[in-house]
């Protein structure tokens, strides 16, 4: 996206931009928000995101690693077919639950490549890995949501350190870049919960 906004704006070079090298540093200072909103001021919509999910052993906080965001739908497709390709389960499935896409199935194991346009105003996407499933919020909508979800964390597992009990495995994790990731059996919540920033696609 930067490469593409460096490209428009290198035609007026000499007009208030005085070398290619200038515009990139200017673009590549840019937080991840105010770049989708030059993006979409020259393209007149939104970039396409695709969304990785997997439902499956070892798949955990590995969900929204191989996200991308593009310029158009048919090379958020062709992005998401060639990933789905690349997991050697046969030929990529159509996945139609939730958001279209391509979907690779092993034994009891699922995964999908989901496109979808990225709304105005997200902050983060929030993946239920038990599911394939993830939504888009808002700031306000990821603080609300993340602290519900923490707050069942941190009051019944700070203190016995996020470790096995009995036959349960529950999990939290933060990253350093302020993705997070939570699991549990209890509470109700048989889920996995996968926070992924849009600003850390950049």
């Amino acid at each position: 996206m930067i490469d593409y906004c460096v490209d428009l704006e290198a035609q007026n070079i000499g007009q208030g931009w005085k070398s290619e090298s200038e515009i990139r540093d200017v673009y590549s200072s840019m937080d991840a928000f105010d770049l989708i909103d030059r993006f979409t001021n020259y393209e007149g919509g939104n970039p396409f995101i695709v969304v990785d999910t997997w439902n499956g052993e070892g798949y955990s906080s590995e969900n929204g690693t191989q996200m991308r965001l593009f310029l158009n739908k048919l090379s958020a497709y062709r992005y998401a077919y060639e990933k789905a390709l690349e997991m050697e389960c046969g030929t990529p499935q159509k996945h139609t639950e939730g958001f279209k896409g391509f979907g690779y199935e092993n034994a009891l194991d699922y995964g999908a490549f989901q496109v979808a346009e990225l709304p105005v105003g997200t902050y983060a996407i929030m993946i239920n890995t038990s599911e394939n499933k993830f939504e888009f919020l808002t700031e306000a909508q990821y603080n609300s949501v993340r602290f519900d979800i923490h707050i069942l964390f941190v009051n019944n597992y700070a203190t016995r350190g996020f470790v096995n009990v009995d036959s349960m495995f529950d999990e939290y994790a933060d990253e350093e870049n302020g993705d997070c990731f939570y699991r549990t059996t209890e509470f109700g919540l048989d889920a996995d919960y996968q926070f992924r920033l849009i600003k850390n696609l950049f």
